[in-house]
């Protein structure tokens, strides 16, 4: 995932005439200063998501979670929380590989949040 910076604070959501994009994780960050530029200054960063029609709460949330963590990434953590819950890993990994799972599913339900409100506020079903 890229992040994609700015002069100025991006709104979290943008309507074009046939796409929409939406920002997320926005900071306010230290400029890196050119070569040809005494001070660095402020910028911003986001994730930026756009999407063309339609455009859908549903199909904004499957893709955003799609470019976040790609189509396998969750496969691959139930599969490791799986075994570790049958005794399949040394103890210490055993409570990584679940940890990892749990703060996957809290980290994806607070994004999904996210973007469902980002959504409601801006006329998106």
């Amino acid at each position: 995932m890229i992040k994609t910076y700015y002069s100025q604070q991006p709104p979290e959501f943008e309507r074009g005439k046939q796409c929409a994009i939406i920002r997320l994780d926005i900071n306010e960050e230290p400029a890196v200063a050119a070569a040809d530029e005494t001070e660095g200054g402020e910028q911003w960063s986001a994730y930026e998501f756009l999407r063309y029609e339609p455009i859908t709460q549903n199909i904004f949330i499957e893709e955003i979670f799609t470019r976040l963590y790609g189509n396998d990434y969750e496969n691959k953590l139930i599969n490791e929380y799986n075994a570790a819950k049958m005794g399949m890993y040394p103890d210490g990994e055993m409570e990584q590989k679940i940890t990892r799972y749990r703060a996957f599913l809290q980290e994806r339900s607070a994004r999904k949040a996210e973007i469902e409100r980002i959504c409601n506020e801006n006329g998106i079903k």
